[in-house]
């Protein structure tokens, strides 16, 4: 028996930048980045526990833990369409966004002051509003994979 092949091949190659990602695959990447978020604001807040800022400035893997949960922090924010963020007055994105940015360069100095203030200050407001956001679309933890 002769075996027919089919004229052409469906391969499902990834999206191109030019090419529109469907309602439901923007929304699920969404909720898995703020969850993300919320895991790694938790982390960092956990690291500098029953710190205080020359306890920091003096341990060196606590700076480095705490800098990748910023640059993750960072790079998941920017599924979070802007429209999203500005339902949110009260956290100052732009600050939270630029001291992530620098801490990510890992440019020193000043900026271990900019970390710490962030940490303190600016963190449990991102948390809260992340935490409200991922709550409006149904994030749960368990979308982390």
């Amino acid at each position: 028996m002769k075996e027919t092949v089919p004229d052409t091949v469906e391969v499902a190659l990834p999206l191109t930048k030019r090419q529109k990602r469907s309602k439901e695959d923007r929304d699920a990447r969404r909720k898995k980045a703020l969850v993300e978020v919320l895991d790694n604001i938790s982390a960092a807040r956990e690291f500098v526990s029953g710190m205080n800022f020359v306890d920091f400035l003096s341990d060196r893997k606590t700076k480095y833990a705490v800098i990748m949960c910023l640059t993750i922090i960072g790079k998941r924010m920017r599924f979070i369409p802007p429209a999203e963020r500005k339902q949110i007055a009260d956290v100052p994105w732009r600050s939270i966004l630029a001291t992530i940015r620098i801490a990510s360069q890992q440019e020193w100095g000043v900026v271990e002051r900019l970390i710490w203030e962030t940490l303190e200050d600016d963190l449990p407001a991102l948390k809260r509003a992340v935490e409200k956001l991922a709550k409006e679309m149904g994030a749960s933890k368990n979308q982390i994979v």
